[in-house]
């Protein structure tokens, strides 16, 4: 019943992330609904299948290879990527409407696990609303989304995630070396308001002492592997902690 909410940069690794959280949620028998609204379908399922266990070096093979792939056992039964074929897909009622059918197909199969569902929502800022007006600021259009969405997890026992994008600003300020990971670095609209916990997602590098230190895209180091970027992320909210 909780959300969540992922924010970085363009390019930051949001979407690889959420499909590693989909990858590990349906590995123990987790439903899964992956509402996807900036990749196809296929680039979707290039991404989850991507986090598969021996899968290595998926990046680095032919398209062919990595196309029309069957899906690991269980997935089919347990995880729903909607092809996205029109503008009702952007409103929050149309993936609340999806989230309770998830939540009943959980229900009929018999789930055992105490999370009824994932439900991860790529990105926030292409969300909308079914009554939205012309007049109305975008800021609050996706602030009632994001709301709108988070009850339904709620009411629903499900676990929302939502990705987001940061501002500008905040990455203006991690160009020059600034910390950008305040709860205000999630563009377009209060969203953290409604999440339960708050991440953001950085570049990072492992400076000499052995700490993680959050970069620019410019000035990321390579893995020893040479095969991925590492990532740092910092929870930037969580509900119910006393701060004194």
């Amino acid at each position: 019943g909780r959300c969540m909410i992922i924010g970085a940069r363009p390019n930051g690794g949001k979407t690889a992330l959420a499909a590693a959280l989909a990858g590990d949620a349906l590995a123990v028998g987790c439903p899964v609904l992956f509402w996807q609204l900036e990749l196809s379908r296929e680039e979707t399922l290039e991404h989850l299948l991507a986090q598969v266990p021996g899968t290595g070096a998926w990046w680095n093979r032919y398209e062919s290879e990595r196309c029309n792939v069957p899906l690991p056992e269980g997935w089919p039964a347990a995880l729903t990527v909607p092809r996205i074929d029109g503008p009702d897909a952007y409103e929050a009622e149309t993936i609340a409407a999806a989230m309770l059918a998830l939540r009943r197909r959980s229900d009929r199969a018999g789930s055992a696990h105490k999370v009824r569902g994932l439900v991860l929502v790529d990105y926030a800022q292409l969300l909308t609303v079914r009554d939205r007006r012309a007049s109305t600021p975008q800021h609050e259009i996706l602030t009632k989304a994001a709301s709108m969405l988070t009850k339904a997890a709620a009411d629903l026992d499900l676990c929302l995630v939502l990705l987001s994008q940061l501002t500008k600003e905040a990455k203006k300020d991690q160009a020059k070396g600034k910390q950008a990971l305040e709860e205000t670095a999630l563009t377009g609209a209060d969203l953290s308001r409604c999440a339960h916990v708050a991440f953001a997602l950085s570049h990072a590098y492992q400076a000499k002492g052995g700490d993680w230190q959050e970069c620019g895209a410019r000035e990321v180091e390579k893995s020893p592997d040479g095969r991925s970027e590492a990532r740092l992320l910092a929870n930037i909210k969580r509900r119910g902690v006393a701060k004194l």
